[in-house]
C-alpha cells in the first residue's frame, strides 16, 4: 500500500478537504490526508466515514441516556460530593463537542486533530467506567450497568 500523494496536480496532495459533488466525483481513485495516509478508494473513504458518523451518533445517544440517569438517579450512583446534577451536565456538554469534532475533522482529512479529539473523547467517555472505583458491581441496579456501557 502507497503511502504517497496522488499524482493528479489538480487534487490538493494531502487533503480531501471541500470535495463536495461533481468534485468529489472527479477525484483520483486514490486519496492522502493531511497526515500522509492514503486511502484506497472514494468508496473506502466515505465507508469509513459512515461508519464513524454512526459510531459516534449511538455514543452521544448513549451517553445522553447514561447522564439522564447519572442526573435523575444521583442517590443510585453513589459517588464523591464533588459530582453534582451541575457537574454532570457540564461534562457531557463538555465532553460531546469533542466527538463531534472528531468526525469533523476525520471528515475533512484533518488527521492529527482527529486522532487528539477522537482520544481524549474516548478517555472522556471512559470516566463513566470511575463508577466501579467508588463502589462496588453488586451496589448498582441492573439499569445503572446497562447505561454505564452506553
Amino acid at each position: 500500500k502507497s503511502r504517497a500523494a496522488p499524482a493528479n496536480p489538480s487534487w490538493p496532495s494531502r487533503s480531501w478537504r471541500g470535495l463536495r459533488g461533481a468534485a468529489a466525483a472527479r477525484a483520483p481513485d486514490t486519496m492522502a490526508d493531511d497526515a500522509g495516509f492514503t486511502w484506497e478508494s472514494k468508496e473506502m473513504l466515505l465507508r469509513y466515514k459512515s461508519l464513524l458518523l454512526r459510531l459516534v451518533l449511538a455514543t452521544v445517544f448513549g451517553s445522553l441516556l447514561h447522564f439522564i440517569d447519572n442526573f435523575v438517579y444521583l442517590g443510585d450512583y453513589g459517588g464523591p460530593d464533588y459530582v453534582t446534577e451541575p457537574v454532570i451536565v457540564v461534562y457531557w456538554l463538555l465532553m460531546t463537542p469533542v466527538g463531534m469534532l472528531a468526525y469533523k475533522f476525520f471528515a475533512e482529512g484533518r488527521s492529527v486533530q482527529f486522532y487528539f479529539c477522537g482520544y481524549l473523547y474516548a478517555l472522556m467517555a471512559l470516566v463513566s467506567l470511575g463508577h466501579y472505583a467508588v463502589n462496588p458491581f453488586s451496589f448498582y441496579a441492573a439499569r445503572t450497568h446497562v447505561l454505564l456501557f452506553a
